[in-house]
């Protein structure tokens, strides 16, 4: 993960905080492959690659959903690996410490939701819990 990874990452995580239903985060290869695990959880609606960009880098923008209580589909983010803390799980990790249905794995396949990633008999980088 790069620094543009986090980034992105503290941006959509901020924007939840402050109860914004949009934001414009920078755009990588693994932010783009998060948007597309999240808008396939349907956490997120929307995650379109804009034509803007800031400082010369692509950026994307997202829109969060709510519930009819409009509390935001997408709680708790929580950064687990950071660079200075590498955290690997194997399937049986993920099994028994993470919520499969909450936490996504970097693996050798790329980024997977755990409960793929444990159906698949991988384990990995252990990239971002939620609920």
């Amino acid at each position: 993960m790069s620094c543009r990874d986090y980034e992105a990452l503290a941006i959509l995580k901020f924007a939840i905080l402050q109860r914004s239903s949009h934001c414009t985060i920078p755009l990588s290869k693994t932010t783009y492959s998060l948007l597309d695990i999240l808008l396939n959880m349907r956490k997120i609606r929307f995650a379109v690659p804009s034509d803007c960009n800031v400082k010369g880098k692509p950026t994307c923008h997202v829109t969060i959903l709510y519930d009819e209580n409009l509390y935001p589909l997408l709680k708790n983010l929580k950064v687990v690996s950071t660079p200075a803390r590498r955290v690997y799980a194997t399937k049986s990790d993920l099994y028994r410490y993470y919520d499969l249905h909450n936490t996504i794995v970097s693996t050798h396949m790329g980024l997977l939701p755990a409960i793929e990633a444990t159906s698949l008999n991988l384990g990995g980088e252990v990239f971002i819990t939620f609920s």
